[in-house]
């Protein structure tokens, strides 16, 4: 016990003088997580709103639709309706040219040019289409690397 004690005590000096690197070290990994975190926050907040918006945008294209069925309703909410269908079309867009005809194989490689928003627009195409495990694994993939800060992928 009293061996323990001596040793402890002989390393005290040592503790002493590599108290401010420790506590550095702990700093930057401290401000490294908030700034991982606030990344992340960043770019789930952008895809619950995109998310929300043509959910909403969904959910007034089908409230006219049902509209159209009343004969005088429908008369003034027909333009309504193709407008609202329009911008929904347009807002959920895939953003790569031929999706339909690219195999997985090239879909992926072009996943990796794509910003967060537009990897959201392909998974839901994806998913409200053919579902493919392979394509959906690869969008799943490209978010979780727009998650890391980009010195994080420097590294």
């Amino acid at each position: 016990m009293l061996t323990r004690l001596f040793e402890d005590v002989k390393k005290t000096p040592e503790r002493i003088r590599s108290a401010p690197t420790r506590i550095n070290r702990r700093r930057l990994n401290a401000t490294h997580w908030a700034r991982q975190r606030v990344h992340t926050a960043r770019g789930e907040s952008q895809e619950r709103l995109w998310t929300w918006r043509a959910d909403a945008l969904l959910r007034v294209d089908t409230l006219l639709d049902r509209t159209v069925e009343l004969w005088v309703i429908g008369r003034l909410t027909s333009p309504a309706a193709d407008y609202v269908q329009s911008a929904y079309d347009d807002f959920t867009a895939v953003p790569i040219d031929d999706y339909g005809a690219l195999s997985v194989k090239k879909l992926a490689v072009q996943l990796r040019e794509l910003p967060r928003l537009d990897l959201v627009r392909v998974r839901r195409v994806e998913l409200a289409g053919k579902a493919r495990k392979t394509l959906l694994s690869a969008i799943e993939r490209e978010i979780d690397k727009r998650d890391l800060l980009p010195e994080a992928l420097a590294a």
